[in-house]
């Protein structure tokens, strides 16, 4: 099956799940406090489709997500960190549900406006108007799904409740501390900020280098290299991007019973390969004393820095080469 590779994808694209319930508020949520230590993320979600070619290109074209893997009776898209699977099935409705449930996608305030033209434009009819905090433009896929695309963030909207909060609406979360400032603005500090503030952050910041500094475009490219055990279990791997003309490597990591065999190194060729192929004429990296910074200098990586007691009696030191 024939099946678009890449789309252009929903930047700092969040999955969330807005279900209708009988609601009644209490001031202590009864179990929070009795699973200290623990935590659930989402992890995936799963959509019956009843034509997988229609329901791929839908997703991909658009919505916006990234399509991962396909096969015959299913499909794997990311929509930023979050993946999700188109899966065959003839027992896929046949119509929209009259229920509120739906699975919203966020994208940057500076794009809703090309992302809604694009839903628009395929037809996708509209099962909502907006009447929420944020833009937002709600639509159905081709088997009735109904899917949002929205602007903002959980602390957004917490901040438009606050304000105006829902009838018996209480706040039960720690841990942000908000402070008013002149001219109406207010600062946090949040120990879980959201995906689309912190992504504001860095578009601000990208802006001025690119824009104002005339600094040319940054054009980061993730770029990951993997060993895998016969169960394609993660045995080692690296870590890195690719930016302006260098490779910058986050991690290397192989598991202690394969060490000594030369895969660290043949990891860190690799990742120096593509970076050339793409256009990156040095590397940079970073290690601590407890780690491999002897392994580093014998393939030509340079100490240009350190920053002692990080952590404390301990130094971490930045290297460097040319490729």
């Amino acid at each position: 099956m024939a099946v678009p590779r890449r789309s252009r994808n929903i930047h700092s694209c969040l999955l969330t799940f807005v279900v209708p319930l009988p609601c009644r508020i209490v001031k202590s949520p009864p179990t929070l406090g009795k699973l200290p230590g623990m935590r659930v993320d989402l992890n995936h979600l799963t959509l019956s489709v009843r034509d997988l070619r229609r329901s791929i290109r839908f997703y991909v074209d658009t919505v916006g997500l990234r399509l991962e893997a396909s096969w015959e009776r299913g499909a794997y898209l990311t929509a930023g960190a979050t993946w999700i699977c188109l899966s065959l099935d003839s027992n896929t409705r046949t119509e929209s549900s009259a229920e509120y449930s739906h699975v919203a996608f966020g994208c940057d305030a500076a794009e809703f406006e090309a992302h809604t033209a694009r839903i628009r434009a395929s037809g996708a009819p509209v099962w909502k108007d907006n009447k929420s905090e944020g833009d937002s433009l709600y639509f159905l896929d081709p088997d009735g799904h109904k899917l949002e695309l929205h602007v903002g963030s959980l602390r957004t909207r917490l901040e438009a409740c606050r304000a105006t909060p829902y009838d018996g609406m209480a706040f039960h979360a720690t841990g942000t501390q908000v402070e008013t400032l002149a001219n109406g603005l207010t600062m946090s500090v949040d120990s879980s900020p959201g995906a689309h503030d912190c992504a504001a952050v860095v578009a601000g910041l990208v802006h001025h280098t690119e824009r104002e500094a005339q600094v040319q475009r940054r054009n980061p490219q993730p770029l990951s290299v993997f060993v895998r055990d016969a169960q394609q279990a993660v045995v080692g791997g690296l870590n890195g991007v690719t930016i302006w003309n260098w490779l910058h490597v986050d991690h290397l990591w192989v598991r202690a019973n394969l060490r000594g065999h030369g895969l660290g190194t043949r990891l860190l060729a690799t990742a120096e390969r593509v970076a050339i192929e793409r256009g990156c004429r040095y590397a940079m990296l970073d290690t601590f004393d407890f780690q491999a910074k002897p392994f580093y200098e014998r393939l030509g990586y340079r100490q240009w820095g350190e920053l002692p007691d990080f952590p404390a009696g301990h130094t971490r030191f930045f290297l460097a080469r040319s490729l």
